[in-house]
């Protein structure tokens, strides 16, 4: 099941999603063609439960079709989508990409969403109001983005209160994290296939960089924290429904992603600063994803108080939350 779905991702991605494609989405393009392509693959409502039409499969499953979405910069919520389209009791008549709001919704003079993910690209939004979560139509929103060059984030602002589904009460945000560290993880993947590459091709003093020592080191800890990052991503979507396996998922792709963006550019020097470049798509991707819904330190915050409120050891704790976690279906 894994090798079909990475399989298809590579190929929806690769026909739909160049890095033509995402600099226009970011530029301010209209992003209906992609979103297309991707419902019409099926990764939408993949999570969605066999009765209801879709494919019934676990979020563990899916951790191949998030690495490939990140390694690919997909400028959508496709991993929130997913996860969102899960609960509904009618997915069908919530069509469109659904982005995650990070922070809690403020209702003094109608409905105001700050810096929401992806808030520019998407039709719907989750968010907690009033301390309910519920799922928001952006169509009569006023979108304003709120953050970097290129980045998808925006505030969204209602006049009134506009009409919510409510949602079943889960953490949202953690679900936000989850799905934000495995699209790091994947873009982190392919940095370092690219960097590799690289490294090999550019000729400097009469041989390939990547011959010499220092530039092997980096290159080194570059795959040592690329495949941390994905074992972390991994069991967190192995335990989608734990807040501690996210904790660790969010955390540790966040701490690998301070050191393999910074080692990617080292090594491609100025070029991998021009905009032509698609260096600079994944990289900023990861910067923007370390901070969203909560950074490194937010979560590794949150799994020490959860640690400290058991009598177990560290290793202990650990283990006991990995005990249940569901491994992705093989062939």
């Amino acid at each position: 099941m894994s090798n079909m779905l990475e399989d298809s991702a590579k190929q929806v991605f690769a026909a739909h999603c160049g890095g033509d494609v995402v600099r226009a989405i970011e530029a301010g393009g209209d992003a209906s063609a992609l979103w297309l392509a991707i419902s019409e693959a099926g990764f939408a409502d993949a999570l969605i439960p066999e009765a209801q039409g879709g494919t019934g499969l676990h979020p563990s499953d899916l951790g191949v079709v998030l690495l490939q979405a990140g390694a690919a910069a997909v400028p959508l919520p496709l991993g929130q989508t997913m996860m969102v389209r899960a609960v509904l009791s009618e997915p069908d008549t919530v069509a469109g990409p659904i982005a995650i709001a990070a922070g809690a919704a403020q209702t003094t003079a109608g409905l105001t969403l700050r810096n929401v993910p992806y808030g520019r690209v998407a039709d719907w939004v989750v968010a907690q109001v009033s301390g309910a979560w519920c799922l928001l139509p952006c169509a009569d929103a006023t979108v304003t983005p709120s953050a970097v060059h290129g980045s998808l984030a925006a505030d969204l602002q209602w006049s009134e209160l506009p009409a919510a589904t409510a949602l079943p009460d889960r953490d949202w945000r953690a679900v936000g994290a989850l799905v934000t560290a495995a699209t790091m993880a994947g873009a982190m993947q392919h940095l370092l296939a690219q960097t590799v590459a690289y490294a090999g091709d550019r000729i400097q003093f009469g041989k390939p960089i990547g011959k010499q020592q220092a530039i092997q080191q980096q290159l080194s800890v570059m795959a040592e924290q690329c495949y941390a990052a994905r074992m972390a991503a991994q069991l967190g979507l192995s335990l989608p429904d734990s807040r501690d396996a996210t904790a660790v998922a969010k955390s540790r792709v966040g701490e690998a992603a301070a050191q393999v963006g910074p080692i990617a550019h080292a090594v491609h020097g100025a070029i991998g600063i021009t905009e032509e470049y698609d260096l600079q798509l994944l990289t900023r991707h990861l910067i923007e994803g370390r901070a969203a819904y909560g950074g490194e330190t937010y979560w590794a915050a949150e799994l020490g108080r959860s640690v400290l409120a058991t009598d177990k050891a560290p290793l202990a704790f650990v283990q006991d939350m990995s005990a249940g976690k569901r491994l992705p279906e093989a062939l």
